[in-house]
């Protein structure tokens, strides 16, 4: 298989840590340093540092809820496309509260949630 214009590409795992000079801003591209000390920067720990959630800190709460809110608003219209094209079955008392229930708490977790990890201007 070709990607592109280069064969047999395989994929690369992406490092989750990178060693960095300790203060890299003084060291010439050009020629190596005679001895440089190196730090390990871990993007993962960075990344749940900078958070500033404060009403749902765990960030796997979040991905879980966000899981379950995003298969619902898919779920949930798709029965009400069925069961309006299939005149077989009516479950349409069912589908509209649970419409309505979806989108008052989709609502609510977008207000309470993922608005205060917007970062202020």
């Amino acid at each position: 298989m070709t990607l592109g214009n280069i064969p047999n590409e395989q994929p690369v795992e992406q490092p989750t840590s990178v060693d960095v000079p300790a203060d890299a801003s003084v060291v010439p591209t050009n020629q190596a340093p005679a001895a440089v000390e190196l730090t390990t920067v871990d993007y993962n720990a960075l990344l749940e540092n900078q958070t500033p959630n404060v009403a749902l800190a765990n960030p796997h709460v979040r991905l879980v809820v966000q899981w379950i809110l995003g298969i619902g608003g898919i779920l949930v219209p798709t029965l009400a496309a069925i069961d309006s094209a299939a005149p077989a079955f009516d479950i349409s008392g069912w589908i509209n509260p649970a419409a309505q229930g979806l989108l008052a708490l989709t609502a609510v977790y977008g207000l309470a949630v993922t608005q205060r990890n917007i970062p202020r201007a």
